[in-house]
């Protein structure tokens, strides 16, 4: 069974699947595009991306009755968790449509805005050069679906590097 089907079996709502498939789905592609190979070769987000068992990443996902947590883990540990947390802070201070960046390498720029702004905690894990690891955890009662935006809790552990903080 898949990720999707394993979800609408446990009846959550539409809006909280198709969140977290994008989540998940963001993750991926970032983990795939923002790999160091890739970004040396300079590849187009458009391209198969070929990587070597060394070089795997994984998504994970954990329910339980009040909360769902989606994480992916890469053994590449690049992730610049100042970088991260700055374009979500500029999409927060400007705005979404303010922030989107069109005009450079790679995607628009408000991925990581976006899944933050879903879900209610953060947690991002570096180990320099070896691996990285960022999950989110999301509420599944349908009312935190609607609720005006809620206080966030943000984890970050970034050993010998990954950008300061």
């Amino acid at each position: 069974m898949n990720i999707h089907d394993s979800m609408k079996k446990r009846r959550l709502s539409s809006l909280l699947i198709d969140r977290i498939m994008l989540v998940a789905d963001e993750l991926f592609t970032n983990v795939i595009f923002n790999s160091p190979e890739t970004l040396k070769a300079n590849r187009p987000r458009t391209d198969a991306i070929p990587l070597t068992t060394e070089q795997e990443a994984s998504i994970s996902i954990g329910i339980n009755q009040d909360q769902i947590f989606v994480c992916c883990r890469d053994s590449f540990g690049t992730l610049d968790v100042k970088k991260f947390l700055e374009r979500i802070s500029q999409c927060l201070s400007d705005g979404v449509r303010d922030s989107i960046q069109l005009d450079e390498e790679g995607g628009a720029g408000i991925g990581s805005f976006l899944m933050f702004e879903f879900a209610s905690s953060m947690v991002i894990g570096v180990q320099k050069n070896k691996q990285t690891l960022i999950g989110f955890t999301f509420p599944t009662d349908r009312r935190s679906l609607i609720r005006p935006r809620n206080a966030k809790s943000i984890h970050i552990d970034s050993k010998n590097g990954g950008g300061s903080v």
